[in-house]
């Protein structure tokens, strides 16, 4: 009360006082102990209440938005008071009935009482019933957004605090309709609401027909143009699947919002993958069922790893990997279901490269936000120095799979890979630059391969012996004739990968510079020969490119020599 009073005395420039929020919170939360306190008596002397629901019900209807606007948050409240004392009556029958059971001496004063409890039970259903019908089935279109929010949330408690009551479709279906509501804040407040009453599974049976009536507009909202609405309807979407609720196509419009430009829906979704699907099972089936849930998005998983990284312990669980690669490729799986499909291996293939330079780049997000150990980067290594051989040779015949197990090699670490490991990897790596004929399995091996060129000094004669190869395929290839063929074109791109990670030598430029002069003076130019004309422009830009860094380090070399001299 004294509270209320200071605010009405520092009120000045307020059309009216409820429009201030700190005196609002103050006369409510002062009406609801007012009604409380007065449980005993007076609130059923057929005069307070009878009174007060004729004003509440005039006022609330009134013309004046001032009026209309206090009586309908001091309904609402007098009906959250009624509801307070309404469980201390309905305890306290429950009492006196026990005690009418057992048919003691005192049968007689105890049935009097619960007939006197009864009736006080019967008034407040009377006043609340007559307030929710008078007032909130009148107001929840208000024109003021504040009013319909908080009549939204008002009933989304009551439906909580006194389901007995509420809990029925009557009720529930101002909650649907606010759904639609033009304004963001009553549409992020339905939702809210539902997601509190899809919580407990004992609720599911009751929201059936509501759930029937209502999911395809919740599932719509999953495209609100708020995202302050998306973030909360992404986690209803969480209630509706825990209670089986959600279907495939509607799990994957909520996969899509780890895409979204605004970072907490982003989390939000995170959050949703996390506690829906990966939460339970053990580690195996925690990754089996990732690339199932996420192979519609083979073709760019980058969005995934960048969001799930951290978050899910799984995806630095490498021995993982390994095993579903190696058993699902050559149908070892325990049971014919568990074998994953060509996508969801091109998947995993694609998300094991990016985990493993997400915990190279960002060590300390590889760990468990809940204190569990997870897999470390050195342990990457020792995975990939036991199996990428065998990984390399299983996928040699698929070019999209065998790139990404490519990718893996720059992973092995030369401190704790054996020796004889990585010059087994760098001739397979050197045997797939001089066969394969494929742009991105080309680019990946000759990367890798240069990776572990720096690793031990067989990998680096390796890859010195595949430069004389395709050195020596391209040049035969170019002495067969002027004009370029497929076999030129995968020549001079095995050239051009090999001579990014080591010269090769002056005696290419030549011959290369020769072709480029014949196509100069020809009018027509085939699709092949531009083709080949740009690869071998890259190679005489990186030849050109090694020499003007050799050159650089002799002059300098040359300059501090000179320099040391002088100087002494």
């Amino acid at each position: 009360e004294v509270a209320v009073k200071k605010g009405l005395r520092g009120l000045r420039r307020v059309t009216y006082p409820m429009l201030d929020r700190k005196f609002r919170h103050n006369l409510l939360q002062y009406w609801g102990k007012l009604l409380v306190a007065a449980r005993h008596y007076v609130l059923y002397d057929d005069v307070l209440l009878d009174s007060l629901m004729i004003w509440l019900v005039a006022l609330s209807e009134s013309p004046v938005r001032s009026f209309r606007h206090t009586a309908t948050l001091l309904a609402m409240q007098t009906i959250d008071g009624c509801i307070v004392v309404l469980k201390g009556l309905v305890r306290d029958l429950e009492m006196i009935n026990v005690q009418l059971e057992k048919k003691t001496r005192n049968s007689k004063s105890l049935e009097d009482q619960s007939e006197l409890v009864s009736g006080k039970i019967a008034t407040l259903h009377h006043v609340i019933d007559t307030l929710f019908r008078g007032v909130y089935a009148r107001r929840y279109r208000d024109t003021l957004t504040p009013v319909r929010q908080h009549l939204v949330k008002s009933v989304g408690e009551w439906i909580i605090a006194l389901p007995e009551m509420f809990f029925s479709n009557p009720y529930l279906k101002y909650i649907g309709w606010a759904l639609y509501d033009k304004q963001k804040e009553v549409r992020q407040e339905a939702v809210c609401q539902l997601a509190r009453l899809y919580g407990p599974a004992d609720n599911i049976p009751k929201l059936t027909a509501f759930t029937k009536r209502h999911k395809p507009r919740m599932v719509e909202m999953l495209r609100d143009v708020a995202p302050t609405v998306t973030r909360v309807v992404i986690r209803l979407m969480e209630r509706l699947a825990q209670a089986g609720l959600l279907g495939d196509d509607e799990t994957r419009d909520v996969l899509t919002h780890l895409t979204s430009s605004n970072a907490k829906v982003r989390e939000a979704a995170a959050a949703y993958v996390k506690n829906l699907h990966f939460s339970n099972d053990d580690e195996g089936a925690s990754l089996r069922r990732f690339t199932r849930r996420f192979v519609d998005f083979q073709d760019d998983p980058g969005f995934v790893v960048d969001m799930l990284w951290g978050k899910l312990p799984v995806l630095a669980e490498w021995s993982h990997y390994t095993e579903l690669l190696l058993e699902d490729a050559v149908g070892e799986a325990s049971q014919a279901d568990d074998v994953l499909t060509d996508p969801e291996r091109r998947l995993l293939g694609r998300v094991l490269v990016l985990c493993g330079t997400r915990a190279r780049d960002e060590p300390a997000r590889a760990a468990d936000p809940e204190g569990k150990a997870v897999a470390s980067y050195s342990a990457l290594s020792e995975e990939l120095a036991q199996h990428l051989p065998a990984l390399l040779t299983m996928y040699r015949p698929e070019p999209a799979m065998l790139a990404s197990m490519c990718e893996l090699a720059p992973h092995l670490d030369g401190e704790t890979c054996p020796a004889d490991t990585v010059a087994k990897l760098a001739a397979q790596l050197a045997g797939i630059v001089t066969e394969s004929s494929d742009s991105d399995v080309l680019c990946s091996a000759g990367s890798a391969l240069g990776s572990l060129a720096a690793l031990s000094k067989a990998a680096a004669a390796e890859l010195a012996k595949c430069a004389d190869v395709v050195c020596g395929e391209m040049l035969g290839a170019l002495d067969d004739g002027s004009s370029a063929n497929d076999d030129l074109v995968v020549a001079i791109l095995r050239v051009k990968q090999v001579h990014m990670v080591h010269p090769v030598g002056s005696h290419v430029v030549a011959p290369l510079r020769a072709f480029l002069d014949s196509l100069a003076g020809r009018d027509d130019v085939a699709e092949t020969d531009r083709s080949a004309a740009l690869h071998a422009l890259h190679v005489l830009h990186l030849s050109a490119a090694h020499t003007l860094s050799r050159l650089v380090s002799r002059l300098t070399a040359a300059a501090v020599k000179d320099a040391g001299g002088n100087g002494g």
